[in-house]
């Protein structure tokens, strides 16, 4: 199998932990302050199987709010690499 990460950051309320419930059906935010506040606080995974092609895309969702830049940066060195522009030459 082939695992593809992908990491989502930005500005709290842009749609991040949504848009990743909506591809993969998983919601990342777990924690029941989370739920209560309706916003990321921990960093959240989910995922995304394509079996006829041997392929899991891997979310991971990080917090947007200032208030919790310590949480993403912990992950920071294992999202970046994700964040780069794909290069449509390049093959799985």
């Amino acid at each position: 199998m082939i695992y593809v990460p992908i990491g989502t950051a930005g500005h709290v309320d842009h749609g991040k932990t949504s848009l990743i419930k909506v591809l993969t059906g998983i919601d990342t935010d777990r924690l029941p302050e989370e739920k209560s506040r309706g916003m990321s606080i921990d960093i959240g995974f989910a995922f995304l199987d394509f079996p006829e092609e041997g392929i899991r895309v891997e979310f991971i969702d990080v917090p947007g709010h200032e208030s919790f830049i310590k949480n993403t940066i912990s992950y920071c060195g294992k999202t970046l690499p994700c964040l780069r522009k794909p290069n449509p030459s390049a093959s799985l």
